[in-house]
């Protein structure tokens, strides 16, 4: 106990060494940091110091709009680390209205002054259009000269722009250089990437070497290196396509923290490229790259929470995925977060921020979001009323070569009542647009429309007409329309073996409704030759994919056969299934869908 109170009396008397104890001392040390202070100040170098220092300063003192002044008082002197610090906080809005013309203004000063680290942030700035327009070749010029002073990062973004990535013209050989300039530096991740090069795009022998260097690389866990072996397998390179070891070194590369690894395990599971997709595995892994800032991840979770696949439909989860994708320049996330806001689902009806982001995707020659600025213009919603704009964006949709399917999706808007009071009227006008543009996902819901009669009179020769205009293109829900009037006369002649040519067109595409029917077709012998082994191919197909088949019908069937059919039969069902299996799930037109 004695040495414990001995401790303390030498930390008073420690503490008292360092802290004014009366208010003459106080007033005494304040002048030393006065004095302290205007000694920094006498020089630019020493502004930037105070900057620095009142940025971080524990938060108790820490004071950012001193710091701002500091900062502004040392740029304005001409020092240079002051003018880059500056350009960052503007950059970033650290404290301040994030202003990417005062941080270019600032970065460039810097980068004149011959600072690396600005040259590559001016860059960035060039590349991606912050706070001027897009110009990839001031970006270049600036990575150069940063590339010079042996910065390793703006090699790697020189030889990401001839990868043709962010709009760079693609030369792969210059590519393949800049990596070269990377790796004599000593940069692994430019090493790993050559090899990836070489396996893309170089001759077999560099194949072989390819393989055993990133085979190497990722003996020692490199992340980058697993995540190429990965696309290696993947995508079939060297002719070694085996999703399995793809997934196999994904899993590893997403172990270590990449985030693209991830995201492809996500489309692997979501899209089904090693075999039945499970939509539960595909969210888990787009929300671990999405919450490392994957902006492709985040747009695909947002999709996963608005339709409910793979997770409890959530419209507010939607909207803050779509939220940050959109913040990242996702053109299809600013446009789903637009019609979120529009239509009160998952955020508050606010009209101004739907206007706002489709203006955001619209600006990016998105069609649909142009079509619906046209809409918001014409209706004066979240706008003002503007019939000059309205016609300008109209005619700017109009010239995409994407405007029929935009088309479609402000149909089905107006069908289910998305943003708008439901309106079929409205959705014929759309449907028909994109439908004599040539989309046959829009002919088919046209002609469901005339099929049902909605908002309109029932006219079967339309829906005839439309159902066939689709299948002509090959859409498998329109040719099992076709099949199904005919089988049941429906408004047309009866023709059962027409019919059944039909079913089979669409059966061959994977569509389980259409599977199942001909299986009954084949079991009945209407509209073709009796025969129990296709029925038991085609009805075994349709209960793999969870259709109408049932077990029991299929054991009764199989339980007749003699034992020649039997085995027939089995190897239909075993080749139908390797040949017709379709994962879909959603069988129907999307303007039936109740729900988006």
């Amino acid at each position: 106990m004695k040495i414990f109170f001995k401790l303390v009396s030498l930390l008073v008397l420690l503490l008292g060494v360092f802290q004014p104890t009366s208010a003459d001392e106080a007033a005494d040390f304040a002048a030393e940091q006065q004095q302290e202070e205007a000694d920094e100040a006498s020089t630019a170098a020493g502004r930037t110091h105070l900057g620095e220092a009142y940025s971080h300063r524990a938060a108790t003192s820490r004071d950012p709009l001193r710091a701002l002044q500091w900062l502004q008082k040392a740029a304005n002197l001409g020092d240079k680390h002051g003018q880059l610090r500056l350009a960052s906080v503007y950059r970033h809005g650290e404290h301040v209205p994030q202003d990417f013309k005062q941080a270019m203004h600032w970065y460039k000063q810097a980068a004149e002054q011959g600072l690396t680290a600005a040259m590559l942030a001016l860059g960035d700035m060039y590349r991606d259009g912050l706070g001027t327009k897009p110009n990839l070749h001031q970006a270049m010029d600036w990575y150069k000269s940063a590339a010079d002073n042996s910065n390793i990062e703006a090699m790697m973004r020189m030889a990401e722009l001839y990868r043709g990535w962010y709009g760079g013209t693609k030369d792969l050989a210059k590519s393949y250089r800049w990596y070269q300039h990377a790796a004599s530096l000593g940069s692994e991740e430019a090493m790993v990437t050559m090899a990836g090069l070489m396996a893309e795009s170089g001759s077999e022998q560099e194949h072989t070497e390819a393989l055993e260097q990133l085979q190497n690389f990722a003996a020692d866990n490199h992340p980058l290196a697993l995540k190429q072996l990965g696309d290696v397998y993947q995508h079939g390179r060297f002719g070694k396509r085996d999703i399995s070891l793809a997934v196999q070194y994904y899993r590893q590369a997403a172990a270590l923290g990449v985030k693209d690894a991830a995201f492809e395990l996500g489309l692997i599971d979501e899209f089904n490229r090693n075999g039945p997709g499970n939509l539960k595995d595909a969210v888990a892994w787009y929300t671990e790259a999405a919450k490392l800032g994957h902006r492709d991840a985040q747009y695909r979770l947002g999709e996963s929470y608005r339709r409910g696949f793979g997770v409890a439909k959530n419209y507010k989860q939607a909207a803050i995925w779509y939220e940050k994708a959109a913040k990242q320049d996702s053109i299809l996330a600013a446009s789903q977060l637009g019609d979120l806001y529009h239509a009160g689902k998952g955020a508050p009806r606010i009209l101004s921020q739907a206007f706002k982001w489709y203006e955001k995707a619209a600006k990016d020659n998105q069609p649909y979001a142009q079509y619906m600025l046209s809409i918001l213009y014409q209706l004066g919603r979240g706008v003002a009323l503007d019939l000059g704009q309205s016609v300008a964006w109209y005619q700017r949709a109009e010239s995409n070569s994407n405007a029929a399917m935009a088309q479609y999706q402000i149909a089905k808007a107006y069908a289910k009542g998305w943003g708008f009071n439901q309106d079929w009227k409205e959705a014929r006008r759309w449907l028909t647009c994109a439908a004599k543009k040539g989309l046959p996902l829009a002919q088919a819901d046209l002609a469901d429309i005339y099929l049902k009669g909605l908002g309109i009179e029932r006219n079967i020769g339309e829906a005839l007409n439309w159902y066939q205009a689709a299948a002509k293109q090959g859409l498998a829900y329109a040719q099992y329309n076709i099949a199904w009037m005919l089988l049941n006369g429906d408004g047309i002649d009866k023709d059962e073996r027409e019919s059944a040519n039909w079913f089979k067109k669409a059966a061959y595409q994977g569509f389980r409704p259409a599977q199942y029917q001909l299986g009954l077709l084949y079991l009945k012998g209407q509209g073709l030759r009796q025969n129990d082994a296709q029925a038991y191919g085609w009805l075994q197909i349709a209960l793999y994919q969870h259709n109408e088949a049932t077990p029991e019908t299929l054991t009764a069937l199989i339980d007749k056969m003699e034992p020649a059919t039997r085995a027939r039969a089995v190897k239909l069902a075993e080749k139908y299934r390797n040949l017709y299996s379709s994962f879909k799930d959603e069988d129907e037109s999307d303007i039936q869908q109740k729900d988006r």
